[in-house]
């Protein structure tokens, strides 16, 4: 049996909402310490065996039947505690990953357990399985897989200190809902947001920080900029100066220069490359 079993996805399915980084199988898991996290959203779970893990000032237990989430950039250190400790592992990110997991309820890091039958143990394992027959997957499987590990989750596993952050939770969960429907409109800012989740600005921004790791603001202009590639990357015949309206700019030169700060890139070469 193979130590460590690695995948690693194309660059090319990196455009998609959610697309998977890499993926495996870690027969014996060896001691990891990453003071700066990973840059990617990284999932860990238990196969065989328990391992420990620290993150965010805790640490907690990896036995058989739980795993933990990671965000992006979280310092963190895990090792066996057991002869052997089977692991499995999923780094993905997405254009929609943010937006997808506040929505399920996972702001933030943290652990998971869930009960022995229900199918979660099996869900990575499914990726992995296919991964190694095939040889080689789409993106658009790669993107089923971690909807239906994170749904799975959603569904089946208890979240650490879920009843501390329930308030918290709903309340970031009203301003991206509320975001979904009035990004559009550029008249928006911080103040409409916080009223939105009944806090002030400054609390708005510390609850923006914990979750997503960006200001309130910043997450307002990586929204609308997201929203904006969509459209890019569409069917759609939109103008340039068209789709900075229909993001939420109501002037085009600073729409252009916003996506460039994002993206890397103008829009409009952006657009070419995508459909090129």
């Amino acid at each position: 049996m193979e130590e460590h079993l690695r995948f690693q996805f194309p660059i090319a399915d990196r455009r998609l909402p959610l697309y998977v980084e890499t993926s495996g199988r870690n027969h014996n898991q060896e001691k990891i310490s990453r003071p700066v996290g990973y840059p990617c959203y990284h999932w860990l779970q238990t196969q065989e065996g328990e391992g420990i893990i620290s993150f965010g000032g805790r640490t907690c237990s990896l036995p058989v039947h739980s795993g933990v989430l990671l965000f992006p950039g979280i310092s963190h250190t895990y090792e066996a505690v057991t002869a052997k400790w089977e692991t499995l592992y999923l780094t993905f990110d997405g254009s929609l990953a943010a937006e997808i997991l506040i929505k399920l309820g996972m702001e933030r890091s943290a652990s998971f357990q869930w009960a022995a039958v229900v199918p979660l143990s099996s869900a990575l394992w499914e990726l992995i399985e296919d991964m190694d027959e095939e040889g080689n997957l789409t993106g658009l499987d790669g993107s089923a897989h971690i909807f239906k590990l994170l749904t799975g989750l959603k569904k089946h596993a208890l979240m650490d200190d879920r009843a501390s952050l329930s308030l918290h939770l709903e309340r970031l969960g009203m301003v991206v809902n509320w975001l979904e429907h009035h990004y559009a409109d550029p008249s928006i800012g911080l103040d409409h947001m916080a009223s939105i989740a009944e806090v002030s600005t400054r609390y708005l921004n510390r609850m923006f920080n914990s979750a997503f790791g960006v200001s309130a603001y910043h997450y307002l202009i990586s929204f609308r900029i997201s929203k904006a590639k969509e459209m890019l990357s569409g069917k759609s015949q939109l103008t340039i100066r068209q789709i900075a309206t229909e993001s939420g700019y109501r002037d085009t030169s600073h729409f252009i220069a916003a996506f460039r700060k994002q993206v890397g890139t103008t829009p409009q070469r952006f657009k070419e490359l995508y459909h090129h």
